[in-house]
């Protein structure tokens, strides 16, 4: 048995490591920084040890008999080859000798090699020197990639492993010397010339630079391609020579996402176009007959390689500071501001302060930004880490700047964003992406994008940086302070606080014979509502109705609903709302609760009743017709109770919540600074009795002269703002589900899928299904993954979505998984609304997304789960903070997930 040291940082060294000991070998210690190698090494009982400084140190006394390097970039030193006392083995993704170094798959297709390799070679002498133990050969297709050719080479790494176990256990003997006068080598921070592609060269040569530099969805160590378009810069995912001629450069033809261009010989259409930093680019002012110029940049972007990996790391744990701002580039308005010349230590603390978190970046501007910078190649900021700057500017000159297209190579860094706050020491103006930008270059400036912030609160940010600057240690400003103290809070305002059925009395003397009410096909005037108000009051009165004196209200929509209010009131009484449309124990809840004496209903309403209180039936009841349609004395006055609403109980038991006539009357008052008084003004009321917005459709316009449209219960929700759009294909229909939790068993499903087997077999489009947590009201619908799940398997024809998947509660890779298990089970019918959630008890399944963070969460959510479920590995973060990229199982049907966003009220 031959015992092993394996080092290795991907995958591949995790197989060759089974491979090792399936054939009978061990391993005495495992050397990685991979995470996955690591959980495997340590499921196996191996030893794993970190790689970096230090390293032999921590081996302590171990030995073997060969060091398997595999998948590990690291130079390793002497004094831990030195361990293994029969040699040492490694792994190259290339035919040495000719393809030494880095990244050889990239430049055996930019060469336009017919053939690649992979090498197992002993590690002697130089880099990549050593003597072969064995190498295989593959062909390269003509539409090779970068990604499939890394491909081609693991598989061949794995296929030939076995070969290099059986040449160590014969003592390598066989292993032949390189020629080294055969030798190319090819450093990590060479660049490929023609990044920006050049029109002079044959379309071949270009479309192999491209495919060169196509990674796939992985991490690209090196550049992209580009063009320049005019004045921007995009990058290319994808070239295709096409037949075509003309002069070197012009545009031959433009489609809504690729460009077709003459070149030295023959054409290339060229498309995945993208921004410099990876976004959407829109050809708009690209015309056919335009010339494409280049511009040589493989040597800038040689000079900024050697620090890709230092920002790479740091953009990949970027925090950037946000503000909640609009997008987009106005025009740059200055502010001067008065600061000392040592302002640093002021400006990391104030933005710190904005950030809300110690541990975030704002966007620099230095002078090694500043003399690298060319437009559209350059990123023109770096994160630097606040309140500390004193420490991270220095390092981040010392670094320089780097490529801008790092972003679009890096899948990790695809949802970076630029900071909203940026300082600049060299160069002028506001750093783009930037919403403010600190200007120290010259006389101390807050330059701020106008589109994104307004002089006020550019004025507002300057103070607070200014009074940090003094040593003011205060929160806010003293200005400021009483702005948000006094100024905000000063909201006293006279208004009339009569009870609402004086206020709307006054109207009735003010338009009599206006109209008041239309229900249908019933219209009442503003006396004759007053009329009828008053004979219920004086029934009401007879009933024993008076202030503090609790009504139940149980009414269809009708003219009557409103004159049993106002009669209410007008009788001393607070009406209880009691919409006939509710459950009926709901409707014994608000009795009961309430304590309410008295019910005014209509008589095929108050059969449903429980039988606790006085009824008074509007159709039926010969007091009415008998009483005086006089005005009331008394009535309840501006402290007395109004209405007791109750609440929907989705934080338990429903509560009553208790309002005054005065309450009302503010709320009235600060309405009307909102809503323009107009002469003949009409409203349309659409809301149950039981929403406190009725109060506002239906007493606000009463007791400002409106003319009250007060639609049907079957009429309210058909409300049109317009003349609505039509289609041929007819109206699809599809099936919501939401219910309370009514006891355990079976039939709790019944309803959900016998009504999905009806709609399945009735031209339905959909079935959706919710999510809800912790609560009766929604209780059987915690995940709508599990009762999508159980349609699918009773359905054939309809779609299965969710109605509202809470995404910040769940992790997007679970999401994309039991979602592909529906997409399958339905044969690409799957769909998902998703929700940001927003009670917060909800949150203990993810603490970390409580609002406000589950807004931001959903997106990011969303974000993920598209790219999971188009079948890209998306890296997520380990316990210890590494990232392990995933590629979901199992894969769906659909190409794309149909995805709506979730939107409520509160």
């Amino acid at each position: 048995m031959m015992q092993a040291l394996l080092i290795g940082n991907e995958s591949l060294a995790l197989q060759c490591g089974e491979t090792w000991l399936a054939r009978g070998h061990g391993i005495k210690a495992v050397i990685t920084r991979h995470a996955d190698v690591a959980a495997w090494a340590e499921a196996k009982g191996l030893r794993v040890v970190s790689p970096g400084p230090g390293l032999a140190e921590r081996l302590g006394e171990l030995t073997c008999d060969w060091l398997l390097s595999i998948a590990n970039l690291d130079l390793l030193p002497q004094t831990v080859l030195a361990r293994a006392t029969r040699g040492a083995v490694n792994f190259h993704d290339g035919p040495l000798p000719r393809y030494a170094g880095l990244n050889a798959p990239v430049w055996a297709i930019l060469n336009g090699e017919a053939q690649h390799g992979i090498t197992w070679h002993l590690i002697e002498g130089g880099v990549d020197e050593g003597r072969i133990i064995t190498q295989r050969m593959l062909d390269i297709s003509g539409d090779e990639t970068a990604f499939t050719l890394n491909a081609k080479c693991y598989a061949a790494a794995l296929d030939s492993f076995p070969d290099v176990i059986t040449a160590l256990e014969q003592g390598a003997v066989t292993a032949q010397t390189q020629d080294l006068g055969a030798r190319s080598y090819f450093a990590r921070d060479q660049r490929p010339e023609g990044l920006c592609l050049d029109f002079t060269q044959p379309a071949e040569v270009l479309a192999r630079l491209v495919r060169a530099l196509d990674h796939g969805g992985y991490a690209n160590p090196l550049n992209r391609a580009r063009i320049i378009a005019g004045d921007r810069v995009l990058l290319v995912g994808r070239a295709e020579v096409v037949p075509g001629s003309g002069a070197p450069g012009v545009v031959l033809s433009v489609e809504a996402t690729r460009l077709t261009v003459a070149t030295g010989a023959g054409a290339l259409r060229l498309s995945a176009l993208t921004g410099p930093e990876g976004g959407a680019a829109p050809l708009a002012g690209v015309a056919v007959g335009s010339v494409l110029t280049t511009h040589p940049v493989t040597d800038l972007l040689t000079n900024l390689a050697s620090q890709d990996g230092y920002w790479r790391r740091n953009l990949r744990a970027l925090r950037p500071i946000t503000l909640p701002l609009g997008s987009g580039a106005g025009v740059e308005e200055r502010r001067t501001l008065d600061l000392p010349a040592d302002a640093l230590d002021a400006i990391g603390l104030w933005a710190a302060r904005l950030g809300g978190d110690e541990a975030t970046h704002i966007a620099y501007a230095g002078a090694a930004v500043e003399a690298a910078l060319v437009p559209g190649h350059v990123c023109p900021w770096v994160p630097v880490a606040v309140p500390n700057l004193a420490q991270s500017i220095p390092e981040a000159e010392a670094r320089g700047a780097f490529a801008l297209d790092l972003f679009a190579r890096d899948p990790a860094l695809e949802a970076a964003q630029t900071p909203h706050i940026g300082l600049r020491v060299a160069g002028r103006g506001l750093i783009p992406g930037t919403a403010l930008t600190i200007d120290l270059s010259d006389t101390p400036t807050l330059v701020y994008d106008a589109a994104r912030l307004s002089p006020a609160m550019a004025d507002l940010l300057a103070r607070r940086v200014e009074a940090v600057a003094r040593g003011d240690t205060a929160p806010l400003p003293e200005a400021e302070r009483r702005m948000v103290v006094d100024a905000w809070n000063r909201t006293d305002t006279p208004y009339d606080a009569r009870p609402l059925h004086r206020l709307i009395a006054t109207q009735i003397a003010k338009t009599p014979h206006a109209r008041a009410v239309v229900f249908e096909a019933e219209t009442l005037t503003y006396a004759a509502l007053d009329t009828r108000a008053n004979r219920i009051a004086h029934v009401l009165r007879q009933m024993g109705v008076g202030p503090g004196v609790l009504v139940g209200l149980c009414l269809p929509r009708s003219a009557d609903m409103i004159a049993a209010a106002l009669g209410i009131w007008k009788a001393g009484g607070a009406y209880v709302p009691m919409d006939p449309a509710y459950p009926a124990d709901r409707l014994a809840l608000y009795l009961s609760d309430s304590a309410a004496r008295v019910v005014v209903t209509r008589s095929d309403v108050a059969d449903t009743l429980p039988p606790t209180a006085q009824t008074l039936a509007l159709d039926t009841d010969p007091r009415l017709t008998n009483a005086p349609d006089s005005a009331v004395d008394g009535g309840a006055g501006p402290d007395d109770l109004a209405y007791v609403i109750y609440t929907s109980g989705s934080t338990g038991r429903p509560k009553g919540v208790m309002v005054t006539h005065r309450n009302v009357a503010n709320f009235f008052a600060g309405m009307d600074d909102r809503i323009p008084a107009e002469p003949d003004a009409v409203w349309l009321a659409v809301t149950s009795l039981n929403f406190d917005i009725s109060v506002l459709e239906l007493f606000y316009t009463l007791a400002r002269g409106y003319t009250l449209i007060l639609s049907g219960d079957e009429s309210r929700a058909l409300v049109s703002s317009g003349q609505l759009a039509t289609s041929d294909r007819g109206m699809q229909f599809s099936l919501y589900y939401w219910g309370n939790d009514d006891g355990s068993g079976r039939d709790k499903y019944k309803s959900l899928l016998e009504g999905a087997q009806f709609a399945d077999t009735h031209g339905f489009c959909a079935v959706w299904t919710p999510e809800r947590h912790f609560h009766a009201f929604g209780g059987p619908y915690p995940n709508p993954s599990v009762t999508g799940a159980a349609v699918a398997a009773v359905t054939q024809n309809i779609a299965v979505r969710a109605g509202s998947c809470v995404a910040p509660l769940h992790h997007p890779a679970r999401i994309a998984e039991e979602w592909a298990v529906i997409d399958n089970l339905t044969n690409g019918r799957a769909g998902l609304a998703i929700a940001s959630g927003w009670h917060p008890d909800d949150f203990i399944l993810r603490p970390e997304n409580t609002p406000p963070r589950n807004k931001p969460a959903m997106f990011e959510a969303i974000r993920d789960l598209r790219r999971l479920w188009r079948g890209e590995a998306v890296e997520f973060p380990r316990a210890d903070g590494t990232m392990h990229a995933v590629v979901t199982q199992p894969r769906p049907v659909s190409q794309v997930l149909p995805v709506w966003v979730t939107t409520a009220g509160n």
